[in-house]
C-alpha cells in the first residue's frame, strides 16, 4: 500500500529507490555500558538475495547512554529529504535517482525512542493504536502492563500523532503515549505510523513463539493442562528426525537448550512446530496455536493477495482473543497484542520477511567485528566499513575466470564473498553445475520423462548428471549426494500439471538430437538442454490441522508418499526447498514460505 502511494503521490518511477531503515543499540564491551547505535538501510529494489549483502551504513552513534534520537537522526532525515527532492546521479545515467525512506524496521524499545513516545510497558505504549493496556499487580512488585483483546482498537494516524506531539508541548505532559515531536515526521514520504513495520524477528520469533514454548515447558506450570515439560525427550527425538535445507543454517537443537536458541532457530521452529508438538501438546492448545502458525506462515509469502491477508488476520485475531481465556491475563503480552496489527503491517509494508530486522541484526555482528581495542571505536568501524566496500569493488575488476583458484578461494575466505567457485560451470542463464558431472545412460522411464518435457524424440539417450547445482541463486543436490551430513537440499516443491512435491535426483545436461561421435558435450555445437530429474511425491489431501470457523487448513504441511515414477522439469520450475518431517511413520513436506537469504 505504501509503495502504491509512492507511485501515486510522490512520482516514484522505475528509476527511483526506496529504503527500509533500522537503528538499534549494540553493546560493545562486556564491562561497561558503552554501545553503538548504527543507522542502517537496505534497498528494497534489490533482489532479495542481494539486500543483506549491500546494507548501507547511514549513521553511527557511540556512547554510554542512548542517543538523543531527534539529534542523532537529524542529519539522516535531512539527507533523505534532499534525496527525495533532488535525488542523485551515477555515471552514464542522465536522470537522477530519487530515494525514499519508506519503512522503519526496529524492535519495540528502539521504535519508542525514534517516535519519541512511551514504550510498550507504559500507558498507550502501542506504536499503531491507542489502547492503554491494563495493569496487574505482580506478586508485590511494580504493576505489569498487559494487552488483552478488548475489541478493535482505535488506530493511530500520522495527523493525530502530530496533534498529540503539539499538545504534549503545550501541556507539558504525555498525550496518548506521545512525549513530544519526532524528527521522522518531517520526512514527506514517510508515514510515522503506517511506515513502521511490526518486526517479524522480535515480535514473532523472539516474542510470541518463544513466550509460549517457555510457558509450556516451565516447571512452575506443572499443574497446568498445557504443561508438556515431562515429554521433552520425545520432542527431542522428533527434532532429530527433521531434515532441513541449507537456508536454515542451524540444525534443530534439543529443547533443553532452548534458552540459547538464536532468532533464526526460532524462525525455523515455527515452520515445523506443529508436527513436533502434535500428540504432545493437548489438542485444544495445539489447535489454538495452529491459528498463530497459520497466520504467520500466510504472511511470509513472496506475493500475498488480500484474501490471504484477511484470512491470516482473522486467525491471528482469534488467537489473540483466546489467549486470555486459555492462559490468563498474564500471557497477554505486548508481543501478543502486536499480532492484531500484523496483517495491516503486511498490507502497508509488504511480507513479513521483506522488512524484518534479521538482515540488520546479521550486519550488527559484522559491525561489531570492525573494531579492536577500546580507543576510537566509531573511527575504526567507519574505516573498516569503507575498506571492505573498496575491496569488493577492486575484486570485481581483478578477479575473473583466469584468476588462480588459490587466490579466489583465499579472497572468498577473507571476505565471505560469493565469487564463483573454481569447481562451478555455467550451463545456462541462472543455472550452474558444481563439481564433476557423471556420465549417465538414461533408463526407459527417464527417457520418457525427458521426451514429455522437451517434446522431442531422444536420438541420444545419454548425458551428464550433476549431483550439485545452483538454479535461481539456490543450491540443490541430488538424493545421491552423501557428503552433506547436516543439510538436505533435494526435497522441493515445483510447478507441474500433476505433482507438487518431489525429491531431486540430479541436474541432467543432455543433447537429445546430437549424433556427433564425441565424448564431451562441449565439443559439438548441438543444442544443450538442462533438466532436473525428479522423483515425485503423491500428496494426501487430509490436513494435519484445521480451523472450522475460517476454513484454515495446514496446507503448508503436506503428507506425502512416493509416486513410483520419475519426471523431468525445467530448473526454473523449482519453487521452494522443503523441510522433511516424520510423524507416526508418515512423511510431511513443509515448503519454505520464502527464500531465506540472511544466513
Amino acid at each position: 500500500m505504501l509503495y502504491r502511494e509512492l507511485l501515486e503521490n510522490h512520482n516514484f518511477s522505475n528509476n527511483d529507490l526506496s529504503l527500509t531503515w533500522n537503528t538499534d543499540g549494540i553493546p560493545v564491551f562486556e564491562s561497561s555500558s558503552y554501545s553503538i547505535w548504527p543507522i542502517q538501510s537496505s534497498i528494497n529494489e534489490l533482489p532479495p538475495h542481494l539486500r543483506g549483502k549491500h546494507i548501507l551504513l547511514n549513521g553511527l552513534w557511540f556512547g554510554n547512554k542512548k542517543p538523543a534520537m531527534n539529534t542523532f537522526l537529524k542529519l539522516f532525515i535531512d539527507e533523505c529529504k534532499h534525496l527525495e527532492d533532488h535525488g542523485f546521479t551515477i555515471q552514464h545515467d542522465l536522470q537522477p535517482k530519487k530515494v525514499f525512506a519508506m519503512v522503519l524496521s526496529a524492535n519495540s524499545p528502539a521504535r519508542a525512542i525514534v517516535r519519541n513516545c512511551k514504550q510498550f510497558n507504559g500507558q498507550h505504549g502501542c506504536d499503531w493504536c491507542e489502547f492503554a493496556g491494563e495493569t496487574m499487580n505482580n506478586h508485590g512488585g511494580p504493576p505489569t502492563r498487559y494487552y488483552p483483546y478488548r475489541g478493535p482498537p482505535t488506530l493511530r494516524t500520522a495527523t493525530k500523532q502530530v496533534k498529540y506531539a503539539i499538545e504534549s508541548i503545550d501541556k507539558n505532559e504525555v498525550i496518548k503515549g506521545v512525549k513530544g515531536p519526532s524528527v521522522i515526521s518531517i520526512l514527506p514520504a514517510f508515514d510515522p505510523v503506517r511506515g513502521i513495520a511490526v518486526d517479524f524477528m522480535h515480535c514473532v520469533c523472539l516474542g510470541v513463539l518463544r513466550q509460549f514454548v517457555h510457558l509450556w515447558m516451565d516447571t512452575k506450570q506443572h499443574e497446568k493442562p498445557y504443561y508438556i515439560g515431562r515429554r521433552e525427550s520425545e520432542i527431542d527425538e522428533r527434532l532429530k528426525a527433521i531434515n532441513i535445507p541449507s537456508e536454515i543454517s542451524r540444525a534443530p537443537r534439543s529443547f533443553s537448550e532452548r534458552s540459547y536458541w538464536k532468532a533464526s532457530e526460532w524462525r525455523a521452529f515455527i515452520l515445523y512446530c506443529l508436527v513436533v508438538l502434535h500428540g504432545i501438546l493437548p489438542p485444544v492448545y495445539l489447535k489454538h496455536f495452529f491459528l498463530f502458525v497459520f497466520g504467520v506462515y500466510s504472511l511470509l509469502g513472496d506475493s500475498i493477495d488480500e484474501c490471504t491477508i484477511s484470512s491470516a488476520d482473522a486467525c491471528l485475531t482469534k488467537f489473540v482473543i483466546q489467549v486470555e481465556e486459555l492462559y490468563g491475563l498474564q500471557c497477554c503480552s505486548f508481543n501478543v497484542h502486536q499480532l492484531v496489527h500484523l496483517a495491516q503491517s503486511v498490507r502497508n509494508c509488504g511480507p513479513l520477511w521483506s522488512n524484518s530486522a534479521f538482515i540488520f541484526e546479521s550486519n550488527n555482528h559484522v559491525l561489531h567485528k570492525m573494531f579492536h581495542g577500546t580507543q576510537y571505536v566509531p573511527k575504526q568501524i567507519v574505516e573498516s566499513f569503507v575498506r571492505k566496500r573498496k575491496i569488493a569493488l577492486l575484486a570485481k575488476k581483478c578477479i575473473n575466470d583466469e584468476t588462480c583458484p588459490l587466490v579466489t578461494n583465499l579472497f572468498r575466505k577473507l571476505t565471505e564473498s560469493n565469487v564463483p567457485r573454481s569447481c562451478e560451470i555455467t550451463l545456462s542463464d541462472g543455472v550452474r553445475g558444481i563439481g564433476q558431472a557423471t556420465p549417465v545412460q538414461l533408463t526407459a522411464s527417464q527417457v520418457l520423462a525427458v521426451q514429455q518435457l522437451l517434446g522431442l524424440t531422444l536420438k541420444k539417450q545419454s548425458g551428464f548428471i550433476y549431483l550439485r547445482f545452483v538454479a535461481n541463486h539456490q543450491l540443490y543436490t541430488g538424493k545421491g549426494y552423501v557428503r552433506s551430513k547436516k543439510h538436505v537440499n533435494y526435497n522441493v516443491s515445483f510447478e507441474h500439471y500433476r505433482f507438487m512435491y518431489g525429491v531431486v535426483i540430479g541436474l541432467l545436461s543432455i543433447k537429445p538430437e546430437c549424433l556427433c561421435n564425441v565424448v564431451e558435450l562441449q565439443y559439438c555445437n548441438c543444442r544443450l538442454y538442462n533438466v532436473v530429474l525428479i522423483q515425485p511425491m503423491v500428496v494426501c489431501e487430509r490436513p494435519l490441522l484445521r480451523d472450522a470457523d475460517f476454513n484454515a487448513k495446514s496446507y503448508f504441511l503436506a503428507e506425502v508418499d512416493e509416486a513410483g515414477l520419475q519426471i523431468a522439469i525445467h530448473p526454473e520450475e523449482i519453487r521452494r526447498k522443503c523441510i522433511s518431517l516424520t510423524l507416526e511413520n508418515k512423511k510431511y513436506f513443509c515448503p519454505l514460505p520464502y527464500r531465506i537469504n540472511d544466513n
